[in-house]
This record gives structure tokens, sequence and C-alpha cells, in this order.
């Protein structure tokens, strides 16, 4: 029974792998323009994937964990909107291998925001990880690295805050639901309040955008599919699986990103983003060694 729960518990993160590795090539297909909007919009959809899923449970919480849910939801959203504008002038591998650095810049936020002292697995999977990006940035040149692809940094440092924290909230088990419920309603609220902010003193923002029927599926699926279902099958499969086991598998998300891209949309396969996205997998599995969570 135990080795049933375990296999299913794979298979899940499996998919929420698959899932997030297809968000990228949607967000490029998808999110064309009033991005502030677009991206608020995916993480309310995402909040209320996460109230359906959880039958209404992420509704009960503990008053006292509100400010650390403020504080997540924040980076949620700081998350989400540069990785969403990057992918405007850069490609998926790019933006899926330069996301996944937040492995590098997770022990040091740990070091400097808790006090707590990374092992030595941590730093060399950190190592590891800065290897992978300057083999990726010295393939193409690093001259060709452009400015979206330092916004999709500031998503890697983002999703660092990002995971000290919701590792901090996740201490409680009872948490899940609501954090990731909570996160979602904040990040996209605070979005939509600067899309509004930007309609009201700008000609060229309108208040609700009209938006293609094909915008607005892509938006469901990111919403849903890449948003508040991945982070409830991940949950789900840490109640049965260790953190080594379930880290290896969610760090495969860059090579499911490129290959989606590449199978779905004929995006060119680069070696070296291969290469560079095994080299993460093995940054992460390095940094949990001894079963200890980089965040």
């Amino acid at each position: 029974m135990a080795s049933s729960k375990k296999t299913v518990a794979v298979l899940a993160l499996i998919l929420a792998a698959m899932l997030w590795g297809s968000s990228f090539f949607m967000i490029q297909e998808t999110m064309t323009h009033d991005i502030w909007f677009m991206v608020g919009i995916r993480l309310l959809i995402g909040a209320l994937g996460i109230l359906v899923i959880s039958r209404g449970r992420c509704l009960k919480v503990d008053k006292k964990y509100i400010p650390l849910f403020l504080l997540i939801g924040f980076w949620i959203s700081v998350t989400f909107f540069p990785q969403a504008l990057g992918l405007r002038g850069t490609s998926v591998a790019n933006s899926a291998v330069i996301t996944a650095l937040f492995v590098v810049l997770t022990p040091a936020l740990l070091f400097i925001l808790k006090k707590g002292k990374p092992t030595n697995f941590q730093w060399v999977g950190s190592l590891i990880g800065i290897l992978a990006f300057f083999l990726l940035g010295l393939s193409q040149g690093f001259s060709t690295l452009n400015w979206y692809d330092a916004l999709t940094f500031v998503t890697a440092l983002a999703v660092a805050f990002h995971t000290v924290y919701f590792t901090e909230a996740l201490k409680h088990p009872k948490n899940l639901y609501p954090v990731c419920f909570f996160q979602f309603v904040v990040g996209g609220t605070l979005l939509l309040i600067v899309h509004f902010l930007l309609a009201a003193t700008s000609h060229e923002t309108v208040f609700f955008p009209t938006l293609t029927t094909n915008e607005w599926l892509g938006i469901f699926y990111l919403g849903f599919f890449t948003t508040s279902l991945p982070y409830a099958l991940q949950g789900f499969a840490q109640l049965s699986v260790g953190p080594v086991q379930a880290l290896l598998v969610i760090s495969s998300e860059p090579l499911w990103a490129i290959a989606e891209a590449s199978l779905i949309r004929g995006d060119p396969i680069s070696g070296a983003a291969l290469f560079s996205s095994g080299l993460l997998i093995i940054a992460n599995v390095v940094a949990e060694l001894k079963g200890k969570n980089p965040a």
C-alpha cells in the first residue's frame, strides 16, 4: 500500500513538472498585451482553483499567519509578472533555465534572512547552478542575453524569496491550502491594482481590455492548469514522498519546458540548454542531500 501511494505521488509530481513546463510557451502565446491585467487574472483564477480543489478548506486560516500570507502573496506577484514580461523577448529555454536559478539564490537568502546556516551540500548545489547558467550564457555569447533575461532573473530572485517564506508557512501542514489560496488572491489583487492605476493615469491603458476567446482560454489554462493544480499536486505528493525525491522530479521543469515548446510549437532544441537543465537537476538533488529543504 505504501509503495502504491509513493507511485501515485511521483506521478503527481511528474504531472506538476509537466504543467509548469507548459506555462512558458503558453505565456508567450497568450500574454501579448496588458500583462498586469492578464497575470492578475491568472492568479485570481488560480485562487478559485484552490478553492474548488480544497472544497473550501483553504478559507480556514489561523489569523496569526495572515501577515506571512500577505508577504508570500507579494512575492508570488513579483514571481509571475517579470516572467511573463521577460518571455516577450527571450526564449523558453533561457526563461526556464534562468528561473530555475532560485536553487542558487535560496541558500544565500536563507542565511541572510533567517540566520540559518546552509549545509555544504546546499552550497555545492548553488555552485553547480551557477555553472549551469554560465554554460548557457557562454554557449550563445553573454552579449546576446538581453534585458528580458534580466527580468527573468528577477523572477528567479523572487522565487527564492517566495520559497523561503512559503516553506516557513508550510511548517504547519494545515497551511497548505490557505497559503496557496491567499498568495494567489493577494498577488492577483496587487497586479490588478497596478493595472487600474495605470489605466487611470494613462490613455494607452484601458480598464478592461478586450481579449479574444483564445486569450481568455489561455489565461484559464495558465490560471488553473499551471498555477493552482500544480501547487495542489505538489502538496498532495509531499505527504507520501521525501523532499529529495520530490525535488528530483520537480526540478525537471526546464527539461519539460524545452521539450514541450519543441514538440507543440516546433521551437529548436538547444543542446546547451538541455545540458544546463540537467545540471540544474543535479544542483537541486545535491542541495537536498541529507533530506534538508534548500528553503
